[in-house]
């Protein structure tokens, strides 16, 4: 019996290498090109200053729109220069709470290190 589950397990061995082997020289098909960032879809939040915008986002969520429009403010208030000052800004969304539309939020950035 021993004889045989050696023999057995030297056979599965010797299938799985030479497959291993087999697969090593096949063609590789070619990658197909990375798609393209699609920007995100669904409601939008916008950062104003007075009534000029300063930049735009878009996400399912408040907290994810918010996320993603900070680090566009970011991008536009921390240049160089503007290392240790704070810009004040206000969030206006178009994100629905119930029947009624966000309400508008004032924020702040303070710009500890300048963007690249």
């Amino acid at each position: 019996m021993r004889n045989i589950l050696a023999s057995l397990s030297v056979l599965v061995l010797s299938v799985v290498v030479s497959n291993a082997s087999a697969d090593s020289k096949a063609p590789v098909a070619p990658k197909a090109p990375a798609a393209e960032a699609k920007p995100a879809t669904g409601p939008k939040c916008r950062a104003m200053d007075g009534t000029k915008q300063i930049a735009e986002a878009s996400g399912a969520s408040t907290s994810d729109c918010s996320f993603e429009l900070r680090e566009s403010v970011k991008k536009h208030f921390c240049t160089k220069g503007s290392k240790g000052k704070t810009f004040k800004f206000t969030v206006d969304f178009d994100h629905k709470l119930g029947a009624r539309k966000w309400p508008t939020a004032k924020d702040s950035m303070f710009c500890s290190a300048e963007v690249q």
